[in-house]
């Protein structure tokens, strides 16, 4: 039973490391495809939209029109409102 246990074990310690290797490609795929498309606005808003969620999608749907006309002003309106994170310490217990 115990060395069942064990090489059940190291099968989900497998599949998990497949798995987190499996989304690092994706990403590296997923950022090669972007660049392509790094200075088209309209699509960079749209994909930074459909990315949030709670609080930070009600954030952006508040927002007035003139503040999204460019990525570079979405960013900077992101980032006024969300700074304070950066300096928050993660408290995991």
């Amino acid at each position: 039973m115990e060395v069942a246990m064990r090489n059940l074990a190291e099968q989900q310690k497998t599949l998990r490391d497949d798995i987190n290797q499996l989304k690092a490609q994706m990403g590296q795929i997923l950022e090669r495809k972007m660049a392509l498309h790094a200075h088209d606005d309209a699509l960079l808003i749209h994909f930074f939209q459909e990315s949030l969620t709670g609080a930070a999608l009600r954030w952006y749907l508040g927002l007035k029109r003139e503040r999204v006309q460019t990525w570079r002003s979405l960013a900077e309106s992101f980032l006024d409102q969300y700074k304070y994170n950066m300096n928050t310490t993660p408290d995991c217990s």
